[in-house]
């Protein structure tokens, strides 16, 4: 949290934006909302996020974000489909991967 260099929330930040595109299962503009102060912070004291990020979009992810302080990552796709082809590479690798819907 230290390398965080936090601005106030703009006015115009709103969730209901996010859920407008979600409803709409609009997965590009899902992917351009996508926001976490936290993610570059991540990602420099953590180089392997970077290249886990990079692995997920090569592999069909839109949008690919570091979850919080960086305890996971996670990738939007535009069907079930990609996002289970996804996992089954990435669990070659790692032995916690997840696929998961949006409520």
């Amino acid at each position: 949290y230290q390398g965080l260099k936090m601005q106030l929330t703009k006015g115009s930040d709103d969730a209901n934006i996010l859920i407008h595109h979600l409803q709409k299962s609009d997965v590009l503009g899902v992917s351009r909302l996508l926001a976490n102060d936290l993610d570059a912070v991540a990602v420099r004291l953590c180089p392997s996020l970077k290249k886990l990020k990079n692995k997920l979009k090569s592999l069909g992810a839109q949008g690919v974000m570091v979850s919080g302080s960086g305890p996971s990552v996670f990738g939007v796709t535009e069907s079930k489909n990609t996002a289970m082809t996804i996992a089954r590479t990435l669990r070659k690798r790692y032995s916690q991967v997840f696929v998961v819907k949006t409520l």
